[in-house]
């Protein structure tokens, strides 16, 4: 299942293949990344426009491990701000730094229309998946009693005086 990530007017990315799709005048550039950059690349984008922490980038992609995540996020924000360039994505995106405090992906706003949205954290989607999982079982439910009692033969059910009825058998 290909799920595509609409970044901004010219750009998606393909986050379960790596790929980030740029959409320029005459042609389509597929451009494969690393897993590491791509993980980067959705972290910032959950929070489009809003600072994040580099502590928290190292934590949640480098599992924490601030010797190698130090130097490979510094790593990671250049290739990914060597993409936007070379791929003349900056009236796009750009990535600020906000000094000892983390980065911002910053999406021009008047770009960034159909945004596919992004549920941030696994226990927002295990309760989106619940509530829809809930929602079908119960409208299944009660439209298969409907069913049932619309295919019983009419002379079987009695109408009672305040609307109700209820079945002869």
């Amino acid at each position: 299942m290909k799920s595509q990530i609409e970044i901004s007017q010219s750009v998606s990315l393909l986050a379960n293949e790596n790929i980030v799709i740029v959409h320029k005048k005459k042609a389509v550039v597929t451009l494969k990344i690393e897993p590491q950059l791509t993980l980067l690349f959705l972290e910032l984008l959950y929070s489009k426009n809003e600072l994040v922490s580099k502590d928290y980038l190292i934590k949640s992609i480098w599992k924490d491990n601030i010797y190698v995540g130090q130097s490979a996020l510094r790593k990671n924000i250049y290739k990914l701000r060597f993409l936007i360039k070379n791929n003349n994505l900056e009236d796009e995106l750009s990535i600020t730094t906000v000094p000892k405090k983390g980065y911002k992906l910053i999406v021009q706003p008047s770009n960034s229309r159909n945004i596919i949205p992004i549920i941030k954290s696994r226990s927002s989607a295990f309760l989106y998946v619940s509530a829809a999982i809930f929602i079908l079982f119960f409208s299944l439910k009660f439209s298969t009693e409907e069913d049932i009692i619309l295919k019983q033969p009419t002379s079987d059910i009695e109408i009672i005086s305040n609307g109700d009825f209820f079945n002869k058998t």
